[in-house]
């Protein structure tokens, strides 16, 4: 495209900004700017006075030198940079980088790139000629804009269901092996407490019942397995609550949320838990229940096993026309980039988990975290 439109206007330098989430501008793709040049004006910013961010913003100057080098669809154009900027007094100069002049260019345009009505960039023509960029060619790239604007979207749509397909088949893999290992866990727990209290429990019986057959004792001595019998009942239930808590089906999600953070505290009872609950039962559907018990589940978890916090703060509203549940610790925090990597750690395998279970339930995970400070998690569903 770059190359297009170099051939469009037979200006030596074009390059193509585009307004990324940090409300910086830098050049996607460029041709003929100088490597000094590009150093200098990628890391541009919305916060920047300059040409470039007026009409990237769409908010040009209300001066009358800024609007007379204004089309009617917002491009800046200018057949000689140094004339324009010699009739401008100190004050308004300063509106200006002068990047461009210093560098040595004299035609100048800037035109911004629209997605439906929003300018998410701009295409930037310059040349050391004058009257290089008339407004019969600007007119005319302004008029391909939207073309421009629709193929760059759809390339950006594209890439992110590649980065969305590639953290599902990393998520589905880690998954896989977290499945296996809590298999292993249940498997080792059902030996080690279940399955040995009930070989116990059949050692007894079995010896109960031949003293019994020998007229050697009586029905009494089942009495003593009794505890016993009771205790692996107990453990079962246990086993089994951790798998899927019953009171989330009986009672609901609150009295499941209340639930576990009993739990909770009395496992972890050097962390301290506020809890604010402020949504009736019956405004969160059922399909969500679930979701939200198993994404404050592995929050809480993942506090206790990384976070070294000692206190953490629950919320689940209604704020709006949203139901949000929120989780924040005042722990160690982490590096966001590390964990969420596809390489990431156990911590890191917890964060997508939550991340993909609230985004298939269509809800909007964000997550924030500073090292030192602590990491607050806020998973939001519309009504």
């Amino acid at each position: 495209m770059v190359e297009l439109v170099c051939v469009w206007s037979n200006c030596r330098c074009v390059g193509v900004r585009i307004l990324n989430e940090d409300g910086y501008v830098p050049y996607e793709s460029y041709v003929g700017f100088s490597r000094e040049f590009w150093e200098s004006e990628n890391w541009l910013s919305v916060q920047d006075a300059c040409a470039c961010i007026r009409v990237i913003t769409g908010k040009p100057d209300p001066l009358p030198q800024d609007i007379s080098a204004m089309t009617p669809e917002g491009s800046f154009r200018c057949d000689n940079t140094f004339e324009f900027v010699g009739k401008l007094s100190v004050e308004e100069k300063s509106r200006f980088r002068g990047i461009c002049v210093q560098t040595g260019f004299k035609s100048v345009a800037i035109v911004p790139i629209r997605y439906r009505d929003k300018i998410f960039g701009a295409i930037h023509l310059a040349d050391e000629k004058e009257r290089k960029v008339s407004m019969k060619m600007v007119e005319f790239i302004e008029s391909m804009t939207p073309l421009i604007g629709e193929a760059i979207n759809q390339f950006n749509l594209e890439e992110e269901i590649r980065d969305s397909e590639s953290r599902l088949r990393s998520l589905s893999s880690q998954l896989l092996n977290a499945q296996e290992k809590e298999r292993k866990r249940i498997a080792g727990e059902l030996h080690d407490s279940v399955a040995a209290s009930l070989s116990a429990i059949k050692f007894s019986i079995e010896s109960v019942a031949s003293k019994m057959r020998n007229g050697e004792a009586g029905p009494e001595l089942l009495e003593v397995l009794i505890s016993r019998v009771q205790d692996s009942i107990k453990e079962t239930r246990r086993i089994m609550s951790d798998l899927r808590p019953s009171v989330l089906d009986d009672l609901g999600i609150l009295a499941a949320i209340n639930w576990f953070c009993r739990e909770y505290q009395e496992t972890y009872s050097h962390i301290h838990i506020e809890k604010k609950i402020d949504i009736p039962e019956g405004k969160i559907p059922d399909s969500l229940k679930t979701v939200i018990f198993r994404i404050s589940q592995e929050a809480l978890n993942n506090i206790a096993k990384h976070s070294k916090a000692e206190f953490v703060g629950i919320s689940l509203r209604e704020v709006g026309s949203m139901i949000e549940l929120a989780v924040q610790d005042n722990g160690q925090g982490c590096d966001l980039e590390k964990n969420l990597s596809e390489d990431g750690s156990r911590k890191g395998l917890g964060l997508l988990s939550m991340r993909e279970r609230a985004e298939l339930s269509g809800g909007s995970f964000s997550i924030e975290s500073i090292v030192g400070e602590g990491t607050r998690i806020c998973v939001s569903w519309p009504l």
